[in-house]
């Protein structure tokens, strides 16, 4: 859901040509959102090296 947001975000800069203020908004949402996903991936390692999830079984 967030990255049509994005994408959203950086098409209107696109064809818009945006003031500097919002391309430093969309700037700021993307890095945010790359932000996220890397502490997603932190953590999935850390989980991983620790044990495994416990199965459902």
């Amino acid at each position: 859901m967030k990255r049509k947001s994005v994408g959203t975000a950086v098409s209107l800069v696109e064809t818009e040509g945006a003031s500097k203020e919002e391309f430093v908004a969309v700037a700021a949402v993307i890095s945010t959102e790359i932000i996220s996903v890397i502490n997603v991936k932190k953590f999935v390692s850390k989980r991983s090296s620790k044990r495994p999830l416990r199965n459902l079984n």
